[in-house]
């Protein structure tokens, strides 16, 4: 994906997570039942800690160094979850609403930093497997947001 239209990508999609929420009742939005037991302000916390894992991951890219971050523990998603679900549950949704409302901001920055090539290729950080930036990016947080979009929208439609 060209660097102008993950850009874009991101912006859309996180301004659709938020306009998502934006309108709805803090007690509605902390009430456990919006994907399992997690409420959606558990869900909008486990989205801003992916992203900033990525944002460090970004960060540790431009330094030519391997990053050490969650993308790369030996423990599955599952149990990183559940360990940041734990350490995050008790956090206000106030301030959980307003770091992932600005979190995006930071990883525009970061991405702004890599050229197209960079971005795209494949064989440039070898710790990504033949993978590139732009397809972790893909994956870690667009196909994540759009994962958790859907259950947003379910969640709306059984509060109506």
């Amino acid at each position: 994906m060209e660097k102008s239209e993950l850009l874009e990508a991101l912006e859309t999609s996180h301004e659709k997570i938020l306009s998502l929420i934006e309108d709805i009742p803090v007690d509605d939005l902390s009430r456990p039942g919006a994907m399992g037991d997690w409420s959606v302000k558990d869900l909008i916390s486990h989205l801003l800690i992916w992203e900033a894992e990525t944002i460090k991951l970004l960060y540790m890219a431009r330094l030519n160094r391997k990053p050490d971050t969650a993308h790369f523990k030996t423990i599955s998603d599952d149990e990183q979850n559940s360990i940041w679900y734990e350490q995050f549950k008790d956090r206000p949704y106030e301030r959980v609403w307003q770091d992932y409302a600005t979190i995006r901001d930071q990883t525009i920055e970061r991405v702004s930093e890599f050229s197209d090539v960079d971005l795209n290729n494949p064989n440039l950080f070898p710790w990504l497997q033949g993978s590139s930036l732009s397809q972790l990016l893909e994956s870690f947080i667009l196909q994540h947001e759009t994962e958790h979009t859907t259950a947003l929208n379910r969640w709306r439609e059984t509060r109506s």
